[in-house]
């Protein structure tokens, strides 16, 4: 976490100088399980997936990854399984095929194509964002700025026990079933601002 002090910003080169403050240290000694590295986890709940009532189970097979990305999927899901992340299953009513999607590093985010399965089939939560205009207007006096990007964000929040069964993708390695939100999943970005 790096603090931007406003007072030095350099509007006619577009640049911002940043500092690690004291305060920043402090907050760091003070709650280290924040600063840690690696996917943290969302203590307060778990969240729950609701089906409509019209759902209808629907499994689709793995569709063929590409030679060049196998070797980086097949890491990517023994890295997410070591997390605890996902799990192995042998069957599964629910099944959506794995998207691999190329990272600007080379790595790749193993997302879910939940759109041709499991998304039209759920509640979703609405949450209301204030307007644009609402937020930064309530910036307009601040001299201090902080920007936290939490590592891997959706994948800290974990799935109620009912709800797991429902995400499944289906690879090319086999049936892996989530125990934390996947990516790919439409309405985890209004569980997460919720």
């Amino acid at each position: 976490m790096h603090a931007v002090v406003t007072s030095k910003l350099d509007s006619s080169k577009q640049t911002v100088k940043v500092k690690n403050t004291v305060e920043t240290e402090k907050l760091k000694r003070e709650f280290p399980k924040i600063f840690e590295a690696g996917i943290g986890t969302f203590t307060k709940g778990e969240l729950i997936l609701t089906l409509k009532e019209e759902a209808r189970l629907k499994f689709l097979q793995p569709r063929k990854i590409p030679w060049a990305l196998r070797e980086k999927v097949a890491r990517k899901l023994s890295r997410l399984e070591a997390l605890k992340i996902i799990f192995p299953v042998e069957y599964s009513d629910w099944g959506s095929p794995v998207v691999p999607v190329l990272k600007s590093d080379g790595s790749v985010r193993l997302c879910g194509d939940f759109k041709v399965t499991l998304n039209k089939y759920l509640e979703i939560d609405h949450y209301p964002l204030p307007k644009v205009e609402e937020v930064l207007e309530t910036l307009r006096r601040g001299e201090l700025f902080t920007k936290l990007d939490p590592s891997e964000a959706y994948q800290q929040l974990p799935l109620a026990k009912d709800s797991k069964k429902l995400v499944v993708i289906s690879t090319h390695l086999g049936l892996f079933q989530y125990n934390r939100y996947p990516m790919g999943y439409q309405p985890a970005q209004d569980h997460f601002r919720g």
